[in-house]
């Protein structure tokens, strides 16, 4: 069975040949290549919402811990002593140590050092007690409202009967410098 083309098939094949041509050339592949770069696009933003969505959630912790900061930072300086109350310290100190029972034998403030919003005075005590005395001192210390670091604390027998001790402190004491603070505690 053999079948013979006529010529009228032909002229309606090419022209749908080349119409098919024409659309898959014209229409179909620049709508394929607009559709993948309108995908590209939305996969994007879809990657960047979802970023932000996290973001929101960093943003909440991060401002939570700027308001407790802002809040320490605040408290922290109501309480800190300023540049000029360090003298003030220093007599508070020598009561504590005389009010426990201690005898002061040294007493060294060093020169203050100003970080910014923050001044650091070093300070080395040494006193002489019993140990109970001396134990009360340190804890009465320990229980002043300013910022005081021990740095160092050492401890020896003054006598052989061990009756006595000597303690040397090396401290750091914390105060406030609000003059020279760019903190602005209202910028929030």
């Amino acid at each position: 069975m053999k079948t013979k083309l006529k010529r009228g098939d032909w002229i309606v094949t090419v022209p749908l040949a080349g119409l098919a041509v024409a659309y898959v050339t014209l229409v179909f592949m620049p709508g394929r290549r607009a559709t993948a770069e309108l995908k590209q696009q939305v996969d994007s933003k879809q990657e960047t919402v979802t970023q932000s969505l996290g973001l929101v959630a960093t943003l909440g912790t991060t401002n939570r811990e700027l308001r407790r900061t802002r809040a320490y930072n605040s408290a922290w300086q109501k309480r800190a002593p300023g540049r000029g109350e360090i003298s003030v310290l220093h007599t508070k100190i020598r009561q504590l140590a005389a009010a426990a029972g201690t005898a002061i034998t040294r007493f060294d403030p060093d020169y203050t050092q100003v970080h910014g919003a923050i001044c650091e005075t070093p300070l080395a005590v040494g006193c002489t007690g019993s140990f109970a005395q001396v134990f009360e001192f340190l804890r009465q210390l320990e229980g002043l409202p300013e910022e005081i670091w021990i740095n160092g604390l050492r401890l020896e027998k003054t006598d052989s009967s061990a009756e006595y001790i000597s303690c040397e402190l090396d401290l750091v004491i914390f105060a406030n410098n609000p003059e020279n603070s760019d903190y602005d505690e209202h910028s929030e």
